[in-house]
């Protein structure tokens, strides 16, 4: 009887094992957690171009080029110099690409989770050779019982994710699809003015009929207009301007005459920036040094006086 018994739980314990060994073969995706985990392996140093092809009514395709260390961002035949933190943002995006689990193995889905032909289709490449592409599918949010234990809201969002030689679907933590569909000016570089504010020695501003004046440094102390200016609200001025990024764009835009307002900025070694202005009704035209290819618009008054104060600002 014994013997008996005892073949009975070899025969059962061997049953259970080949079940396991069954199920871990032919288990579904959705239970699988560790089949996949780094979806793309680049170093973003080495990164030389990004290529973004978005379908729906407007396909577009932007691209990203890489020139020494500044990079430039091209829609149709248009071409700007882009933001290099925007850039870097999405390079890390794209290097920490790691997968929280399979969805899906069967191409029929693709659909279900916009990851087939009309999805965003990304390229990475690294001097002219692909090493990495990818589909970015649509975003879903997930509840996360752990945030809401320390005060959080608890709502994750994810991006299906897909690449493009294989035939699974991925969750991917974060809203990624936004972000690989930027609008052509959301990739473009905003900076205005861009200086070491302790370094400035003379600021020469040119207005109309008798409201120039000259912001001096003398030793210690500073002068505007010949008499002492309150020292804290020069470095004040300084520091809110040297570090200026502008919202819109004015690519249409042609300077007609002398502008409003102009502003040079002076250190111990000469020019260190200047901007200028020029204002249509209730709108002000910008360009400056950093960028003078390029103007922007602005419409908000107190940012424009901001920007050219008077004298008594001083």
């Amino acid at each position: 009887m014994k013997k008996i018994n005892h073949k009975i739980l070899v025969l059962g314990l061997a049953g259970l094992v080949g079940i396991f060994i069954i199920s871990r073969l032919f288990r579904s995706p959705k239970l699988e957690g560790n089949i996949r985990k780094e979806l793309v392996s680049i170093d973003t140093a080495d990164v030389t171009e990004v290529r973004m092809a978005t379908a729906g009514d407007q396909p577009k395709v932007t691209k990203l080029l890489k020139n020494k260390n500044s990079w430039t961002v091209s829609q149709d035949d248009k071409s700007y110099p882009a933001s290099k933190s925007v850039v870097e943002s999405l390079l890390m995006t794209v290097s920490s690409l790691n997968a929280e689990r399979m969805i899906s193995r069967k191409k029929d889905k693709w659909d279900s989770y916009s990851v087939g032909e009309k999805s965003t289709d990304v390229s990475v490449y690294v001097d002219g050779k692909k090493t990495a592409e990818f589909r970015v599918g649509k975003t879903g949010f997930s509840q996360n019982p752990s945030s809401q234990q320390f005060g959080g809201q608890g709502i994750e969002a994810f991006t299906y994710v897909r690449l493009a030689d294989e035939d699974e679907v991925y969750i991917v933590n974060g809203f990624l699809e936004s972000m690989f569909s930027r609008g052509l000016n959301e990739w473009r570089d905003k900076s205005f003015l861009r200086f070491a504010s302790e370094s400035v020695t003379k600021v020469t501003f040119s207005y109309p009929a008798d409201s120039s004046f000259v912001l001096e440094r003398k030793d210690t102390l500073w002068f505007a207009g010949g008499r002492i200016a309150d020292k804290n609200k020069v470095q004040t001025y300084l520091r809110e301007i040297s570090s200026r990024s502008e919202s819109a764009f004015a690519d249409s835009y042609t300077a007609i005459g002398s502008p409003a307002a102009r502003i040079q900025i002076d250190g111990e070694g000469g020019v260190v920036a200047s901007f200028e202005g020029w204002r249509q009704e209730a709108s002000w035209y910008l360009r400056s040094s950093l960028q003078p290819e390029v103007f922007f618009l602005n419409d908000d008054q107190n940012s424009v006086g901001r920007l050219f104060p008077g004298a008594q600002k001083f």
